[in-house]
């Protein structure tokens, strides 16, 4: 479990530097491998780690509330996850114009034009043909909020390799 959250955070931090508007899907495929390798082997692993103690004739039923853990887990963390991407764009467009346009700081109606712009992404094709400020700072702003998400969950997996790094078991005799 241990290697699979380490090989997770490699993943996480690989992809926190790859989001951007013109990004090609072969330039996400190392980050996502290593990622869902690694959640593959703490997952696959955690599920022998929760049955170990039931007893033989509860097993079906620790099985049944196993697998509905995982399926809230995972939707609550793509909740979670979308959450904190929203935020973190609405939240950043401030930050992002003042930073990367502070030509526009005060323009009120350029930072509607850059939220306004968020509303109506639609087509990539469209997206990569445009060359403008206001298009260059939602790239910005894109960058910054899934460098967040990754990183939050690499700090996530980071206290799940604490947690498993306790783990004990009782019946390996140390020699």
């Amino acid at each position: 479990m241990a290697i699979g959250c380490i090989i997770s955070i490699v993943g996480c931090l690989i992809l926190s530097y790859q989001f951007k508007i013109n990004i090609s899907m072969l330039d996400l495929i190392p980050g996502q491998f290593l990622f869902g390798a690694g959640i593959g082997l703490v997952m696959a692993l955690t599920v022998d780690v929760a049955l170990f103690d039931v007893p033989a004739e509860s097993q079906n039923n620790a099985s049944g509330i196993v697998s509905t853990g995982e399926t809230l887990g995972s939707s609550m963390g793509t909740a979670i996850i979308g959450i904190i991407l929203i935020l973190g764009v609405m939240g950043g467009i401030s930050t992002a114009v003042d930073t990367y346009a502070p030509e526009h700081s005060g323009d009120e109606q350029f930072h509607q034009d850059v939220y306004d712009y968020f509303q109506k992404v639609g087509n990539i094709d469209d997206v990569k043909a445009q060359d403008s400020i206001v298009v260059n700072t939602a790239d910005i702003i894109i960058q910054n909020a899934m460098a967040f998400v990754m990183q939050v969950l690499a700090i996530i997996l980071g206290v799940i390799l604490i947690l498993t790094l306790r783990i004990k078991n009782k019946n390996i005799k140390k020699h």
